[in-house]
Formats: C-alpha cells, sequence, structure tokens
C-alpha cells in the first residue's frame, strides 16, 4: 500500500454527528439522568444534539435516582416541572408526593399521583 492511500484513510474522522438520532437521544437521556447540568451540556454540544433534544420526548424517558428527592435548585425545579409537563411517570410520583406532604396541598398530591399511576398502567398495557 502505498503512504499516498494510508495516509487518506487515515484523514476519516467520525463525529458525535455521525450517529444516529435515537442513539443521540439516549446519550442525552442518559445524561439528564445524571444531573440537569450535564443534559444542558451535551445538548450545547453540537446542532445535532440540540435538535434531538427538541424532537425525542428526553424528559419523559429521564431516570430519576440521582435526583434528591426535593429539588432545591431553581434549574432543578425547571428540569423536574419539564418531566412532569411530559407525563414522566417517576416526576408524577416525586410531584404528588411533594404536593401532599411537604406543601399539604392533598387535592393536587393525589391529582399527580394519580396520574402517575395511569401512565404506568398505560405502559404496562402497550
Amino acid at each position: 500500500m502505498s503512504t499516498r492511500a494510508f495516509s487518506l484513510k487515515r484523514k476519516q474522522h467520525r463525529s458525535i454527528t455521525d450517529l444516529p438520532a435515537k442513539i443521540l437521544a439516549e446519550i442525552l437521556i442518559k445524561a439528564a439522568g445524571n444531573f440537569p447540568e450535564d443534559y444542558a451540556n451535551a445538548r450545547q454540544t453540537c446542532k445535532a444534539m440540540r435538535d434531538t433534544s427538541n424532537t425525542f420526548p428526553i424528559f419523559k424517558k429521564v431516570d430519576l435516582g440521582n435526583f434528591m428527592p426535593t429539588p432545591w435548585f431553581q434549574h432543578d425545579v425547571i428540569f423536574l416541572r419539564k418531566c412532569v409537563e411530559v407525563r414522566n411517570p417517576e416526576a408524577l410520583f416525586r410531584m404528588g408526593l411533594q404536593c401532599f406532604v411537604r406543601v399539604g396541598d392533598k387535592n393536587n398530591g393525589l391529582k399527580y399521583l394519580r396520574m402517575a399511576v395511569e401512565v404506568l398502567i398505560l405502559a404496562t398495557a402497550q
């Protein structure tokens, strides 16, 4: 093999933008499951990540296991609200408990808890 052919092969670079959108969405879901800042940073890396975050249901699939039960920081509160808006069952459950126990709003607490159960029942039925 000539050195010219070898050098041409080495110059083929791969980028994260070469990945399919579904894989980019999974990366964003995992990043969001770590911390909201990780999601925000991943979203800002390139146009492909930003576009993917706008078209895939990232907040619906986020695992909130790494989050504090009660969010203290504003960005955590906003993140949790976005998850509630798209009916993430874990976020609905947390919001229901917060309303019911911490705030003392039993009606809204039960509303969120019912929504969480409905979402889970629908997910298992499919």
